[in-house]
């Protein structure tokens, strides 16, 4: 069995900010990549509702998780992003088979 996290981030944006919900979302994606305990982080964009974006992110253990949690490019994204969010979901699982 795998140490691995995975984090489903699920984002609804305010009415008439997805643009820039979806910006501030993808200005994450290349700094956490290169973070040595990132195994992938990948933006999607809901086909239904365009308001929806979800971050499917894993990591190689706890430990990457939480230092990913603390990189000055996602307390800022958390800071500013407020503005631009209507709801937000954030989810923790573990590979069981």
């Amino acid at each position: 069995m795998s140490d691995n996290i995975t984090c489903v981030a699920r984002f609804t944006a305010k009415s008439n900010f997805s643009k820039e919900l979806k910006d501030a979302l993808h200005s994450l994606v290349g700094s956490t990549r290169k973070e040595s305990g990132c195994i992938s982080y990948n933006l999607y964009e809901g086909l239904e509702n365009s308001l929806i974006f979800t971050m499917i992110e894993k990591f190689v253990d706890s430990n990457a998780f939480e230092f990913h949690s603390i990189q000055p490019y996602l307390l800022d994204f958390k800071k500013n992003a407020t503005l631009f969010i209507d709801n937000v979901s954030i989810d923790l699982y573990k590979k069981i088979y």
